[in-house]
């Protein structure tokens, strides 16, 4: 598919790339600057919030903090107090014996109802505890001279965990999943922090594409004019007709850079929208950027900063790194349990149980519970079950170890990454600093070249071409400023990442990210 030339053409006049220059010298007077019409241009805080906001991969990291917030939940629930009840209604019909039978009568039997409701939980020391009440109600239907009875049992039973089940391996799950909700949160901090550092690095790449479009058409615009005013020149008679061969040779060759400068511009402009997440209909008419790149900082070029505190901040802000060590508490909770479920299950149950009994209750909600108590019954039992050779508790405990250690590895590796990723990021940083103050240096050195030459043509003492060529030399060091100018930015927000200080935490679960952070040098204190 082509490539819409117009599109481009309007942002040029919008910035004012369409007027002809009055001079070379004019021409090269500074770097362009970027000067969109209101309203027409994408801010680097557009591309900030958009990026928070729309990033298919927070929104995946935002879902799994969810999952695990359930997962937590759920792990919870096993603490929970359970309430229980039970109804039933049991009728039964036996047979009399022939001397207590009468004529007319061969059966007895009598209805019995049971209710029960029951309130029970499980501590997090491994202790269970359960209370019931029971109410038993016997009605004589057949032989009248028995009496209906109602009895009730109030019972009170803990259970007592000796060997397995004790406190460690009960709140495993409960510690394990609160470790990796933690995680999770982390893990979303570190992918804000992540991305927006790619979208800030598709922000500076597409700016600098865009100025290396902008200074390609000057430079077009320019070799357009001198070719026909040369022509005119030559129209009428004043120049030879040989003049025009080599400015039609530098027009050709400067429309090919000029596409060229147009193809990467529309590359870097899909790039930026791939990175903020944008829907790929916007990616095509994305407006051109609005923020210029941030200052060097003049001492950083110069002397590097010391680098021990901001280490040591990095290994405190890191988020992923922060993660890693929720993931080993994790498999350090899952292993504690592992190592108490090796243990025999060795329970102690005690239990007392209060009756009460009533003869001919009143009313059908009479429960007797009060009526000729019999007294507090008592009852301790020490149950036990240890499975032969213990396997699977054994084979748990080699899988628990082997994943504690695997965490433990991930962690301590990720520090020695860290101190590694910060060390180069700030040596990027001071080195693309230096780069740019000397192309800068550079193209001014060209302009004040452009002018001298300029000078010497009209004086007679330097051709065409000479000029030309000292264009074409000023052209490539405007360009070169404008990738080192790219160079710094990104390698500031590459430092920010590294450092942990790209999306830094305000509260409970909240993190920052605004200008500052893109645009200035991270803290480079000792952690707060």
């Amino acid at each position: 598919m082509g490539v819409d030339h117009s599109f481009y053409r309007w942002i040029g006049r919008v910035a004012g790339l369409g007027a002809a220059l009055a001079g070379v010298a004019a021409w090269a007077a500074e770097m362009p600057q970027l000067t969109p019409a209101a309203g027409s241009a994408i801010s680097l805080q557009t591309v900030l919030e958009a990026t928070l906001l729309g990033q298919p991969d927070l929104l995946l990291k935002r879902a799994d903090v969810e999952s695990k917030s359930g997962a937590l939940q759920a792990a919870d629930g096993a603490f929970d107090v359970t309430l229980s009840g039970k109804g039933s209604v049991e009728r039964t019909n036996t047979l009399l014996a022939l001397a207590d039978a009468s004529s007319t009568n061969r059966r007895t039997g009598g209805d019995k109802y049971i209710a029960e409701a029951g309130v029970g939980k499980k501590w997090r020391s491994g202790v269970q505890t359960d209370g019931t009440w029971t109410t038993t109600r016997l009605d004589e239907k057949i032989r009248p001279n028995r009496d209906n009875t109602v009895q009730s049992d109030v019972t009170f039973k803990v259970t007592v965990p000796l060997g397995k089940g004790r406190e460690d391996s009960t709140i495993a799950a409960e510690e394990g999943a609160k470790a990796d909700l933690e995680a999770a949160k982390l893990r979303l901090r570190h992918a804000a922090a992540t991305n927006i550092q790619v979208a800030v690095a598709a922000y500076w790449d597409y700016l600098e594409a865009w100025i290396k479009v902008k200074v390609q058409q000057e430079a077009e615009d320019k070799s357009r004019k001198l070719l026909e005013e040369t022509r005119a020149l030559i129209a009428g008679g004043e120049k030879p007709a040989a003049e025009s061969t080599q400015l039609e040779a530098n027009l050709a060759d400067k429309v090919g850079t000029r596409l060229q400068a147009e193809q990467g511009f529309y590359a870097s402009a899909h790039a930026l929208g791939k990175a903020v997440g944008m829907p790929y209909d916007s990616m095509t008419i994305l407006p051109p950027p609005a923020d210029p790149f941030p200052k060097p900082d003049k001492g950083l070029s110069r002397q590097l900063p010391e680098l021990k505190p901001l280490l040591e901040r990095a290994l405190t802000l890191r988020a992923d790194h922060l993660a890693l060590k929720q993931d080993l508490d994790s498999a350090s909770a899952a292993l504690k349990g592992a190592q108490e479920g090796m243990l025999p299950q060795v329970d102690l149950e005690m239990k007392v149980v209060h009756s009460g009994l009533m003869d001919n209750p009143s009313n059908a909600w009479e429960t007797g519970v009060a009526n000729n108590p019999n007294g507090l019954a008592a009852l301790g039992q020490l149950t036990g079950k240890w499975p032969w050779g213990n396997n699977a508790a054994r084979g748990n405990l080699l899988s628990k170890q082997a994943a504690w250690e695997q965490k433990r590895v991930a962690w301590v590796e990720s520090s020695r990454t860290i101190r590694s990723a910060v060390t180069v990021a700030l040596r990027e940083l001071a080195s693309a600093a230096l780069s740019l103050e000397q192309t800068s240096h550079s193209a001014e050195m060209y302009r004040q070249a452009i002018a001298n030459e300029q000078e010497k043509l009209r004086l007679g003492m330097a051709t065409l071409l000479d000029v030309m060529t000292t264009e074409d030399k000023l052209i490539s060091a405007m360009i070169k400023q404008a990738a080192d100018n790219s160079r710094y930015a990104k390698a500031l927000v590459k430092l920010r990442l590294e450092s942990g200080t790209l999306a830094t935490p305000v509260a409970e679960g909240e993190y920052r990210v605004g200008r500052e952070e893109i645009l200035q040098l991270p803290p480079m204190d000792g952690p707060s």
